[in-house]
Parts: C-alpha cells; sequence; structure tokens
C-alpha cells in the first residue's frame, strides 16, 4: 500500500472526566468518564483513513495495555501501525483531562513511552515516500528536536503540515523554526497564534498556509493573497477535545483533493461541528465523504 499521509506525533490514550465546573480548589462531582485513543496527529490520521485516505504514523506506544488498545484504534481505522515502535518496559502515553457542563477543558499529560522515541526509530526513507506529513506536538525536547532533523530532510515534493498546539506554541518561533520554515499548512488556535508571532508574521517567515480555529466563531485562513473568514456551523457543544484534530482532518481532506481553500475550511469547519457534540474522540462521529462532499 502506497502511503499518502503520515502522522507524527505523541500517542496517548485519553481519560476524560465530566465535571459540573473546573475548579481551582475544592470537591466536586465526576458526572462521567470516558477513555479513548488520542494524540492530535493521530487523531487526524484516524479521520482522514476512514474516509479513505492511505495513511500511516510514526510514533510510539508502551507495551502495556494502553498501548495495544491505541495500536487497535489506528488499525480499526485503517492506519498503517509499521512505522509505530513498542517500547518494553515503558508504559504508553496518557492525557487526564476535566471538561465541564460548557465543554471547556483543561487536560493533564504524562508523556510515558512519547519520550522515548528517538532517531533510530524513524526511517526516514518511507516517511519521504508520502504526499504529505502531518506533525502534532511531543512534550519532550528530544522529540521537538526529532521532528526538526525530519522536517530538515524531507524531499521538496513532500509537503508538511504542522498543529503545534499550545505545549509547542509556548516554546515560541525561534525554537520551532526548522519547522515551521518547512510549513506549507500551519494549523493553530487564536491563542496558539499570538504566542507565535500572529498569522501575518508565520506566513511571511515560512508558513505557506496558515489556519487558525476560532471556536464558535469559526476558521481564519491567511496565504499569499490575502486571508478569509468562513463561519462556525451552529452546533450543541458537549466536548471540545479534539475539535482541532478534526479541523486539520477536513481541511486537510479538501487540500489533498484538490479543493479550494475556501472548501478546505468548511470542511475542516463541518468535522469539529460534529465531533463535539459527544464527549471524548470518537471518529464514527464524524461526517461520512457523502457528507463532507455536501458542503462546498
Amino acid at each position: 500500500m502506497s502511503i499518502e499521509v503520515f502522522g507524527f506525533g505523541a500517542l496517548n490514550r485519553d481519560v476524560l472526566y465530566r465535571v459540573s465546573e473546573i475548579l481551582l480548589e475544592g470537591e466536586t462531582l465526576i458526572e462521567s468518564v470516558t477513555v479513548s485513543s488520542g494524540g492530535s496527529a493521530a487523531n487526524t490520521c484516524r479521520a482522514l483513513a476512514q474516509w479513505g485516505v492511505d495513511t500511516g504514523f510514526v510514533g510510539v506506544v508502551g507495551d502495556d495495555a494502553d498501548g495495544q488498545a491505541m495500536l487497535a484504534d489506528l488499525r480499526k481505522s485503517g492506519v498503517d501501525v509499521s512505522q509505530v515502535t513498542i517500547k518494553p518496559g515503558a508504559p504508553s502515553g496518557r492525557v487526564m483531562g476535566l471538561v465541564d457542563l460548557q465543554g471547556r477543558r483543561s487536560l493533564y499529560v504524562e508523556p510515558g513511552a512519547n519520550n522515548c522515541l528517538g532517531q533510530h526509530d524513524i526511517r526516514l526513507e518511507a516517511i519521504a515516500q508520502a504526499r504529505l506529513v502531518h506533525f502534532a506536538s511531543f512534550v519532550g525536547p528530544a522529540q521537538l528536536a526529532l521532528q526538526g532533523w525530519v522536517a530538515e530532510r524531507l524531499p521538496s515534493g513532500v509537503a508538511l503540515s504542522f498543529a503545534p498546539g499550545q505545549i509547542y506554541a509556548r516554546l515560541g518561533w525561534e525554537r520551532l523554526a526548522k519547522i515551521l520554515r518547512r510549513t506549507a499548512i500551519l494549523f493553530v488556535n487564536e491563542m496558539e497564534a499570538e504566542l507565535l508571532g500572529g498569522a501575518e508574521l508565520l506566513r511571511r517567515t515560512g508558513c505557506e498556509v496558515v489556519v487558525e480555529t476560532l471556536g464558535a466563531m469559526g476558521s481564519r485562513v491567511t496565504h499569499a493573497e490575502g486571508s478569509f473568514h468562513i463561519p462556525a456551523f451552529p452546533t450543541a457543544v458537549v466536548d471540545t477535545t479534539g475539535a482541532g484534530d478534526a479541523f486539520a482532518a477536513g481541511f486537510l481532506f479538501g487540500w489533498l483533493r484538490g479543493k479550494p481553500l475556501e472548501t478546505c475550511a468548511r470542511w475542516g469547519n463541518w468535522a469539529a461541528s460534529r465531533l463535539i457534540q459527544a464527549a471524548g474522540v470518537n471518529i464514527s462521529d464524524l461526517p461520512s465523504v457523502e457528507e463532507l462532499k455536501v458542503i462546498s
């Protein structure tokens, strides 16, 4: 099978606690608990694979039940896991999250095996055959450096998309420069864009297309010819976990299929609006390819 898209980022098992409110101190009840496979790039790749894109993943899990569950979920979605390394004796990555009744969340990362990924685990010759490589964040600095090493060695014909998230964005532009200068499509929310100097600066310093997700306001795309805004689809918000990953999947699916950037952004908005109607990251909640194509 020829891999069209490789994802490259942390693999985490998400444990999300639904609570009435997120407290600074005090006590409150847990309404429900949702456990699902996560990791930003992995969520995006699972969605793309579900829509028929030949997709693979580069990452690492531990040799535990969480690791086996994440591998099973990737395979179930159709993602090739031959580039996922299993680290004996290391616990798989975990994210503990609190989600309140308005869908707001706070996440706490336990990187585990993700911090064990090294250059010896990367088969660059396989990644270099893809049409697109999609990066998302790790926690460890060694893994960020590893992504920079890969970005500098990708052939010019391989596009790079990048969803840094807050963990990477807080490091600033300089620390991410090797990746940003090589990025074709950057996915950030408003806070992340500000931390990295703003969409215009990001585009001038390397990123071809900067896509900002704006929550209930939709999304904004900045490219060489200017910028435009695409409104959000009205929806009842239950849990925003994975919304940015679903948006990236919808946008990239449009881009891979040669759609105009406006259509890509609408598909991203639509995918995100569907995912946030339920707790956790359930890829089966996303629209089908046929449903996406209605949104043009």
